[in-house]
């Protein structure tokens, strides 16, 4: 990156680098969590309900977190999430350190922290428009996908590091510390510029307020009709990647916390290699072809290896490549929607992306944990026709079944990335 380059994102790098610090603990926390519930109970969809329940808040509560991030000041609005997430971080350890602990408990705070995360999430989208120009919004997708990786690289391996140590209990501590660092860079270095192009303030009623994002996708058809493509493209990586991954990893290899660590990590290194190559390369090629081609071979390589794949030499090389396009995909869809949507209605117009993309999630979880314990790991174990024919695909025993979940699903996410590709409708938005 060049040095005027860095000079024009410089505030933005601070708030970047804030945001990864805090990311960093969340991560640790949730992937300690997954190893504990999944550890104490080996269901599915006890682990699948854990992540649920964190997102669950995120789409109820996005239209009104829309409406008041466009609205209130960003930067203290961004201080106040971090500091209530701190709090149910403390509540963890408070539970944790008596001893006293349920899983049901464990629900209730990560629902607290979806909810703090539904207020966060618009407030930090618009904050990052504020911090760079139209023409660094790729360039910053890229360096938040950079973020995104490395979390995703150094969370696993930390965490079963911290547990080995000092166990759940270390990795909440940790956490708590990471929100201060946030917290305290927010208020001493991150300094916001006025909104750029903001008319002058209008008294309407809240509720219309929050229904100001829906009725501006209503106008952008192609928009809209890409954002609903998402939600499908989440519904099927919930109800297996981001869902049952850690289940497939440790029941083919015995609970070997450390193999699914490391297949977490390599994840997050393929997105990193692919923050990277976003960051300092400029492809001449539309956008919305750069994401459905990306989605493509996203699928391909990352869900038939997950699921072919018998050895973590397999899962790794799968999670690695098959996460490069992944950056690709969502540099290029957030410089979209910025491109396409007026400053002053981008914390509205973000959370109703939100909560049409996100709202299969839950839905994608919980399908995707009940068909593996109920359907499909109970059909690889059964003696028939079908299931011989198929365990030559993806092999018998612990994990057969979750296996052939991510095969089926890496088949509809290419074909229907594909037929997207042809689309004439999507090329409006470049």
């Amino acid at each position: 990156m060049k040095l005027n380059t860095i000079t024009q994102l410089r505030s933005f790098l601070v708030f970047w680098g804030a945001m990864t610090v805090s990311s960093l603990g969340t991560q640790m926390t949730k992937y300690a969590l997954i190893l504990r519930v999944y550890a104490e109970s080996g269901k599915t969809l006890d682990v699948t309900l854990l992540t649920a329940c964190s997102l669950l808040p995120a789409i109820v509560f996005c239209f009104a977190a829309g409406a008041l991030a466009d609205r209130w000041d960003k930067k203290k609005l961004l201080t106040v999430c971090q500091l209530l997430a701190a709090v149910g971080t403390l509540t963890m350890l408070a539970l944790f350190r008596s001893d006293t602990v349920r899983l049901w408990q464990l629900y209730a705070v990560n629902l607290a922290l979806g909810f703090v995360g539904a207020f966060s999430n618009p407030a930090m989208y618009v904050t990052v428009t504020l911090l760079t120009t139209k023409e660094q919004y790729v360039r910053a997708g890229g360096i938040l996908s950079l973020s995104r990786s490395l979390t995703e690289i150094i969370a696993p391996l930390l965490a079963t590091a911290l547990l080995a140590l000092g166990g759940i209990r270390l990795i909440l501590s940790a956490d708590l510390v990471t929100f201060a660092v946030a917290v305290a860079v927010l208020a001493l270095f991150v300094r916001l510029p006025d909104d750029r192009d903001k008319p002058p303030h209008e008294r309407r009623p809240f509720v219309q307020s929050c229904l100001d994002g829906v009725r501006f996708l209503k106008t952008k058809r192609a928009l809209l009709r890409l954002i609903l493509f998402f939600a499908l493209v989440n519904f099927l990586a919930f109800m297996t990647g981001y869902g049952t991954l850690p289940a497939l990893i440790l029941s083919r290899t015995g609970g070997d916390e450390a193999i699914s660590g490391t297949v977490s990590a390599a994840v997050g290194l393929g997105t990193l290699c692919g923050g990277v190559l976003v960051t300092i390369i400029r492809l001449r090629v539309r956008k919305t072809t750069i994401i459905f081609a990306a989605l493509a071979a996203s699928y391909l390589i990352c869900e038939l290896l997950w699921g072919i794949g018998r050895s973590p030499m397999l899962w790794i090389i799968g999670a690695v490549l098959g996460n490069v396009p992944v950056a690709f995909v969502n540099a290029n869809m957030s410089a979209l929607m910025r491109e396409n949507i007026p400053i002053d209605l981008q914390g509205r117009v973000f959370a109703a992306r939100d909560t049409l993309q996100y709202f299969p999630i839950p839905l994608g979880l919980v399908l995707g944990g009940w068909l593996a314990d109920h359907v499909f790991e109970p059909l690889m174990h059964s003696d028939g026709a079908v299931p011989s024919a198929l365990s030559r695909l993806v092999g018998t025993g612990d994990g057969a079944g979750i296996a052939l979940m991510f095969v089926l699903v890496g088949i509809v996410g290419v074909v229907s990335s594909l037929m997207s590709l042809k689309n004439p409708l999507y090329k409006q938005l470049d």
